[in-house]
């Protein structure tokens, strides 16, 4: 006999397996996008199309989940993650386990095609997740293409679930 907590987390599974598929198939997804990714293994992949309703800036970021109001909980993940610490003449000092991911975006406001390397860096915390950005776009309406892929191997982020996460700019109009 199945119990309510087990039927939710065969469904919570059955969506995630089902997600990868999906984004394999060229369905377009609506955004925000929080999608499971293992950026601590090289050459982990989300390969997606997004839809674009609203121009705007969107954020392209690595959330590191922690227990919200575990203040233990919360330092443990910011040593992993390091912190934005700059240096005299104001350039950040990276810290925390390094990650070099690389994101190609291809779409109709782009006249070109975005294709950069970057180690994402903090830009938050709270609510339960440490966030570092990989990067920032400007992007019109329209569906793009887009590949996140992981280029380092980081064996001490292992198991933490981590999400790749796409939004607007909260602090966009």
């Amino acid at each position: 006999m199945v119990n309510g907590f087990s039927r939710r987390v065969m469904l919570v599974c059955a969506a995630c397996t089902a997600f990868k598929p999906a984004m394999a198939s060229g369905v377009i997804v609506k955004l925000p996008l929080q999608v499971p990714y293992a950026a601590e293994r090289p050459g982990e992949r989300v390969d997606v199309q997004i839809d674009v309703n609203r121009e705007g800036p969107y954020w392209f970021t690595l959330r590191f989940p922690y227990k919200n109001g575990d203040q233990i909980d919360l330092a443990r993940v910011r040593t992993l993650t390091g912190d934005r610490v700059r240096d005299p003449s104001g350039n950040v000092i990276p810290s925390g386990i390094p990650l070099k991911i690389r994101l190609v975006v291809e779409g109709p406001g782009l006249t070109v095609r975005y294709d950069k390397v970057s180690n994402p860096l903090l830009i938050s915390y709270g609510n339960g997740y440490v966030t570092k950005m990989i990067d920032s776009l400007y992007l019109k309406p329209g569906t793009y293409r887009l590949s996140v892929e992981s280029l380092l191997r980081a064996p001490e982020l292992d198991g933490l679930g981590i999400q790749f996460a796409i939004g607007r700019d909260p602090k966009a109009a």
